[in-house]
């Protein structure tokens, strides 16, 4: 069984796969963008990338007549639905909601490195993406898992000065993959 890492002491500590990484930031600010750039990048690196979004909005991934529909509704609190090109698992929780991203991942080995958008506020590494046309206050200040800022190129004039993590350039997606795979120890 691998080991996912929870160290409040030493974020790094424990990691072996996959390596897991959120994009913060406030609404609009452009995560999305960003971790559809580092999806492409980081797999020009031969990298295979998975992607955790958590949403507030029903998540109805099968349509409404589609037959394995019927399972679930059967009382089945998990079907797998698969095809040549795609595997869908449609879990029901019962309102158990997963603590953490490692919570969803004990069952995903396939992938190398997850890029997660939401849970901004739990104990994962993160890059904060920062916009100062936003005027929103910067995570960094209250979150120790920030370890490093997304900002558009200028805007880290704006930044205050007590910032002391790297400062990436928000739309160079290569710049912003390098410092993932140089954090995770990446060859």
């Amino acid at each position: 069984m691998k080991k996912y890492f929870f160290s409040e002491k030493n974020p790094k500590e424990g990691i072996t796969s996959p390596s897991i990484i959120g994009i913060a930031g406030y609404s609009g600010s452009g995560k999305t963008t960003l971790i559809g750039g580092l999806i492409k990048t980081l797999s020009s690196y031969g990298y295979k990338i998975g992607t955790i979004k958590h949403t507030h909005h029903n998540l109805d991934i099968l349509q409404a007549n589609h037959p394995s529909n019927s399972f679930i509704y059967a009382g089945a609190k998990a079907t797998l639905v698969t095809n040549k090109k795609c595997t869908a698992i449609n879990k029901i929780i019962d309102g158990e909601i997963p603590q953490t991203p490692y919570d969803l991942l004990k069952e995903n080995e396939y992938c190398d490195i997850f890029l997660i958008e939401g849970f901004k506020h739990r104990p994962f590494p993160k890059i904060e993406i920062w916009r100062a046309d936003k005027e929103a206050p910067i995570l960094a200040s209250a979150d120790p898992y920030i370890i490093a800022l997304a900002v558009k190129y200028g805007d880290h004039k704006k930044l205050p000065s007590w910032i002391n993590i790297p400062i990436l350039d928000l739309d160079d997606h290569y710049e912003i993959s390098r410092f993932i795979k140089n954090y995770f120890c990446l060859a």
